[in-house]
């Protein structure tokens, strides 16, 4: 990691998101990307300890 370059991720709904995009809007941000919704497989295999 540089002191110069950073990469944020959230989550949350889009009125969540837009304010973290306005709020970093004073910061120089050179690229912003919104991915939209994503989803996971729920895996029935998995077991926990």
């Amino acid at each position: 990691m540089r002191p110069d370059y950073y990469i944020l991720e959230t989550t949350g709904d889009r009125s969540e998101n837009d304010a973290v995009f306005r709020y970093f809007q004073n910061f120089d941000v050179e690229i912003m990307n919104r991915t939209g919704s994503i989803a996971l497989p729920r895996d029935s295999k998995i077991t926990t300890a």
